[in-house]
């Protein structure tokens, strides 16, 4: 992982707080964290990671605490009144959420912890998908991510009130790539068995990004006071690549020496299934209460409209299409590094054990 360097001698943030330390983008904003620490020991981040009572001991085994790193345990995320004595007690500036949730109303408890607490100056939503900032497309092809951004305009009402004491930075990054790559049908594609769903005859260009550009553009908001100011009550776009389906099929192919089966889908017909589902269920209000399990981590409908979001262009307004519109990306003002879509590719096909013998 490329670290991100600071020329100054401290850090505008260097407290943080990363919820949900052991999904895979907290585990990597973590690493990020550390990576950080290594190129600048003079100027480190001083990490928590806060975990559930219930899974302290899993997660201690997998950050054990060391210097600039601890875990606490704590019996609920939302309870707001023990969080925000955490905060003060360890004088976090930053905490960054990365725990999975439809639930507006257990996020805007932990907002609520962070500005009660009087040291969290950044707050990251756990945003990370594609653009949440139009309500109107929302509404009408990806609800399930509606109720993220009725946390950002919490967030908008509850920083307006602190006099930039209280801010936050909300990471859009469009497809999750590596890490949904090697995962059957997460996107899309199914690498194992050699089958993908193209969607609108895969020549729509999107947005994707790997989980380690994703951690390391949390940490550049931090990494130095003027991108800690310009990033603050932002949202930050970011990506490793825009590509197509079809340039991603090109490589899965050359690297196992093998054809995939495709499955052609159009983007339309996948967002109107999608909202049927949402409507079954009982419409935008069932989202806000659900919950999810190990067995069903998504809502009826989920998957479905986000790949239609994520492939489906401008059919569906160019919602995962935001380099190729204003403010842009946001990669060079953050000195992010820039990726090969190719050496991705073979990465994943690689981990996978299906490299074809000629390229071992």
């Amino acid at each position: 992982m490329a670290s991100i360097t600071t020329p100054m001698s401290s850090l505008p943030t260097q407290n943080i707080m990363i919820l949900g330390a052991s999904g895979n983008i907290g585990r990597e904003i973590v690493h990020a964290c550390q990576a950080h620490n290594t190129t600048n020991p003079s100027s480190p981040f001083r990490i928590t990671v806060l975990t559930r009572t219930s899974s302290y001991t899993r997660t201690l085994a997998q950050f054990p605490s060391s210097t600039n790193l601890q875990v606490l345990p704590i019996d609920s995320y939302t309870d707001t009144d023990t969080l925000t004595t955490i905060l003060r007690a360890h004088n976090i500036q930053a905490l960054i959420s990365t725990i999975a949730t439809f639930n507006t109303k257990d996020q805007q408890r932990i907002i609520d912890a962070s500005v009660a607490s009087g040291t969290v100056r950044r707050f990251f939503p756990s945003e990370y998908g594609v653009d949440t900032s139009n309500r109107e497309l929302l509404v009408k092809h990806l609800p399930t991510a509606f109720l993220k951004q009725e946390n950002v305009e919490y967030l908008r009402q509850v920083s307006s009130g602190t006099n930039g004491r209280f801010t936050w930075s909300a990471i859009i990054v469009g497809a999750f790539f590596d890490w949904a790559l090697a995962l059957p049908n997460v996107m899309g594609f199914d690498i194992q068995n050699m089958s993908v769903n193209v969607i609108d005859g895969g020549d729509t260009k999107y947005e994707a990004t790997n989980v380690g550009q994703i951690a390391r553009a949390v940490i550049a908001c931090l990494a130095s006071e003027q991108a800690f100011n310009d990033t603050a009550g932002q949202y930050v776009y970011v990506n490793s690549f825009t590509t197509t389906q079809n340039e991603v099929i090109a490589l899965i192919e050359k690297y196992t020496g093998r054809s995939m089966q495709r499955t052609p889908i159009d983007s339309l017909d996948l967002s109107r299934k999608a909202r049927e589902q949402m409507d079954a269920m009982g419409g935008l209000e069932a989202y806000r209460a659900y919950e999810t399990t190990a067995e069903a981590p998504y809502a009826p409908g989920a998957v479905e409209s986000i790949l239609a979001c994520i492939y489906g262009g401008e059919k569906l307004n160019g919602i995962n299409q935001y380099s190729m519109r204003e403010p842009g990306l946001w990669n060079e003002k953050l000195g992010l590094p820039k990726e090969n879509l190719e050496d991705t590719v073979r990465g994943v096909v690689e981990g996978l054990g299906m490299l074809k013998k000629q390229d071992l």
